[in-house]
């Protein structure tokens, strides 16, 4: 997964199913959906500060994977 926000570089783990960056992380959730034509839907959080400071990084994986696996359970997938 690639953000083109990636401020501060951009990482990836999990086989690119998470990305994380100085601000923000980002993970993609598999979801075959006739409903709404998708494949994947994608979960991006993102901490701004106004003076451009890092994130906790750790915290917002943490959230994106665990909001991710939350939001997968309600999704109309096939």
């Amino acid at each position: 997964m690639r953000d083109r926000r990636g401020r501060g570089g951009e990482h990836a783990e999990d086989g690119g199913k998470l990305a994380y960056w100085d601000q923000g992380a980002a993970t993609v959730v598999p979801c075959r959906s006739e409903k709404w034509k998708a494949q994947t839907f994608s979960v991006v959080v993102e901490s701004v500060y106004r003076d451009g400071r890092k994130g906790n990084i750790d915290a917002l994986k943490a959230f994106v994977e665990s909001y991710g696996k939350a939001v997968a359970e309600r999704l109309p997938c096939a």
